[in-house]
């Protein structure tokens, strides 16, 4: 598990500031400001985290957007993007690489996700065989 399906990329974080409103063209303006560099597009967007260093991982990004986030580059944002709070853009401000942890720091990590899986499993196999009646 460990050296088969933990990646170092998987242990990457990033500092993401974001912009959301109910208006697109308010959003769309913010993200064209943001291309072209314009400190006061910059100035509009908020921590995506707020306290600490603000750093997230792709897991932790909102909307399942951790896959978009994940192809992008420090100082470029993503295209503004409709989630049910309204219109997104998500800038990225900086990247960290980390090495993968020592398999000993994640020992408990992994038992927790195999037992998940094995559990998930176990119930999608159950549903899978049930026998439903409805009685009126």
């Amino acid at each position: 598990f460990y050296d088969k399906r933990l990646n170092d990329e998987d242990f990457t974080t990033y500092k993401l500031k974001l912009f959301i409103s109910v208006d697109g063209k308010k959003t769309q303006d913010v993200f064209d400001g943001i291309s072209r560099g314009k400190k006061e597009a910059l100035a509009k967007l908020t921590w995506l985290r707020k306290g600490g260093e603000h750093y997230v991982t792709l897991a932790e990004v909102p909307h399942g957007l951790g896959a978009a986030i994940k192809k992008l580059k420090a100082g470029t944002c993503l295209q503004p993007v409709t989630v049910h709070e309204g219109v997104l853009v998500l800038y990225v401000e900086d990247i960290k690489t980390s090495p993968k942890p020592e398999l000993v720091k994640l020992e408990d990590e992994i038992k927790d996700s195999l037992v998940a899986e094995r559990l998930n499993a176990d119930i999608k196999a159950r549903r899978a065989t049930a026998k439903i009646e409805l009685r009126s």
